[in-house]
């Protein structure tokens, strides 16, 4: 499994979206995500990562590129 910790993106809406709007997923997750995410859901929440300050936000995303392609099955 490839693993990594980066800067978001914009082109990582997608992948987020089929993420979250998997069930199984959001049943482990905090409650207030909305079901089923969007891409539009992962863009707005991409574009605020982005443009947080990097001093006061944790911004990074951890990818795992075996967990993707299972979910996009």
């Amino acid at each position: 499994m490839i693993c990594k910790i980066r800067k978001w993106k914009l082109s990582d809406a997608k992948d987020l979206a089929i993420a979250l709007s998997n069930r199984k997923i959001q049943d482990n997750l905090r409650d207030g995500l909305p079901y089923p995410y969007t891409e539009q859901d992962g863009m707005y929440y991409i574009s605020s990562m982005i443009s947080a300050d990097e001093n006061e936000t944790l911004n990074r995303l951890h990818t795992m590129q075996r967990l993707a392609e299972c979910l996009k099955k």
